[in-house]
């Protein structure tokens, strides 16, 4: 048995959140090798035998995938640069999510005119504390850059209502618990959420699948009757449709 209450039902004076898709056009030359490496390794993997492919470790897969989505964040990192600082420029504090360390470096110093202060792993508990209190108290520090991995749960953003995700994570429950970070108790502006995707390429493809599994979990929970055939994960889903698309 299980009893669902909505956060809008138990928190009716929460504000409402948005996503917002900022489209990216980035020169992909080097990722599109990238890419093309991928789908043939996927596409070898598949015609190998039964028993070749029960070896094929699923590790290796998931590296390779993560390969190319790294380079699609170098192709579209200095244009997230550009918009950040004039955003901030613009609007004040903003939260930024990222997911591999090497980007969140390249931010802290690209971002420093707005004394950045970031939350990753490896943090003890009372360093992450002092990010989390300067970025909340010192009108100076603009930005927070944080681990999609270490800082999507149990801390509170509310001191400014718009974030920005530099990387997508594997799952609609990792962006949700991101996002709610700001949008929770305390929050007194609108959430927008603002997800940077670069057009034709893997990121693309995962957060339409990240979107469609989130759409299969509100329609479960919402009627009980629906029952999803949908039994693969997103990391299988994406596999078969790079293969569908390059055949």
């Amino acid at each position: 048995v299980m009893i669902r209450r909505e956060k809008k039902d138990v928190l009716a004076e929460l504000p409402d959140k948005t996503r917002v898709v900022v489209p990216q056009i980035c020169d992909l030359k080097a990722y599109k090798r990238v890419e093309e490496d991928l789908i043939s390794y996927l596409i070898e993997s598949k015609n190998r035998s039964r028993l070749q492919a029960e070896r094929s470790n699923s590790v290796e897969q998931l590296t390779k995938v993560e390969y190319c989505k790294q380079e699609v964040v170098k192709a579209k990192l200095p244009l997230f640069i550009e918009w950040a600082k004039d955003f901030i420029e613009e609007n004040g504090k903003l939260v930024i999510f990222a997911h591999h360390k090497e980007f969140i470096d390249i931010l802290m110093q690209e971002l420093t005119e707005f004394n950045p202060v970031k939350i990753v792993g490896g943090m003890g508990t009372e360093d992450k504390q002092k990010s989390i209190d300067t970025f909340m108290t010192n009108k100076d520090c603009k930005v927070i850059i944080c681990s999609l991995k270490t800082a999507g749960v149990g801390i509170t953003l509310t001191i400014t209502s718009y974030v920005a995700f530099l990387e997508l994570g594997w799952t609609p429950g990792e962006h949700d618990q991101a996002e709610d970070r700001l949008h929770r108790i305390g929050q007194k502006d609108n959430v927008t959420c603002y997800y940077f995707i670069a057009e034709n390429t893997i990121e693309e493809v995962i957060f339409n699948l990240i979107q469609k599994k989130r759409g299969i979990f509100i329609k479960l929970m919402q009627d009980k009757n629906i029952v999803s055939e949908e039994t693969q994960n997103i990391m299988g889903d994406l596999v078969n449709k790079l293969i569908d698309n390059a055949i």
